[in-house]
């Protein structure tokens, strides 16, 4: 049996660190002396250090206290999310610092938009003889009064996409789409389409602005993003004259364990 003294020199950790872990149920003493003292095993060493080193990579006490009284599997189901909630936050600081990086105050703004959770739309034909004018909202607005029932939709707003070559989706004429909450019926005429977790790139625009996302793309090089997707143009029935340009990026020099 070691005295604290001892077994903070073979953890490498801090008698008040020690105390601490002994506080909030972390690691207990095995044994007492008769005189009060604190006595460790020597099997207890590699249990300070793993809740230390847990500590350091940011995992709650209460996630290391389920992981010491864990089953096997249970351990690696814990290790699993950990580490996708690691990969999530270092994704979000390599955006933010690429933002930071990229943003000029004196230039058309660009912002970021993260759908955090999967949404489902729901895609119906138009016709875009007019070119992409504002009449795209009023006709959003009637599909929405006409084809949706008021509770399986979640915002006044709608989405356009254009036809492009390539496009991975095989959208072959204009569409608009709405966020539908409803998973177990497709409206008549329209289709479902899951968006899985997306990080959007977006611009107000108008109407009379070219109908290209050219500027916005050579925005996305200098904020360091990459587009891996169609674009989207958010239409807010409040307002006929504006959209939001919404293009899907990634960050560039990821590897491809770092995308999912």
């Amino acid at each position: 049996m070691m005295t604290i003294s001892q077994f903070s020199e073979r953890t490498g950790l801090r008698p008040k660190i020690l105390r601490y872990y002994e506080e909030v149920g972390l690691i207990v003493p095995g044994n007492r002396g008769a005189n009060g003292y604190r006595q460790y095993a020597d099997s207890q060493v590699e249990t300070a250090r793993l809740i230390h080193s847990l500590r350091q990579a940011d995992v709650s006490m209460a996630g290391i206290r389920e992981f010491l009284a864990a089953t096997p599997e249970r351990k690696e189901e814990l290790l699993a999310e950990w580490r996708s909630m690691a990969e999530t936050k270092l994704l979000s600081v390599k955006i933010a610092h690429q933002f930071l990086q990229g943003f000029d105050s004196r230039a058309k703004r660009m912002h970021l938009v993260h759908w955090e959770n999967s949404r489902t739309l729901v895609w119906f034909p138009v016709r875009d003889d007019d070119g992409g004018s504002a009449s795209f909202s009023q006709t959003a607005q009637r599909i929405q009064e006409k084809r949706i029932a008021p509770n399986e939709t979640v915002e006044r707003a709608a989405y356009l996409r254009f036809p492009s070559p390539g496009n991975e989706a095989r959208v072959t004429e204009a569409e608009i789409g709405l966020i539908w909450e409803n998973s177990t019926r497709c409206p008549e005429g329209g289709r479902l389409e899951k968006f899985p977790p997306t990080l959007f790139a977006t611009m107000a625009c108008t109407w009379e602005m070219p109908n290209s996302c050219k500027p916005m793309l050579a925005t996305i090089k200098r904020f360091q993003f990459e587009s891996v997707g169609e674009p989207l143009r958010k239409i807010a029935f409040r307002d006929e004259t504006d959209y939001t340009l919404m293009i899907p990026v990634l960050s560039r020099g990821l590897g491809k364990g770092d995308e999912g």
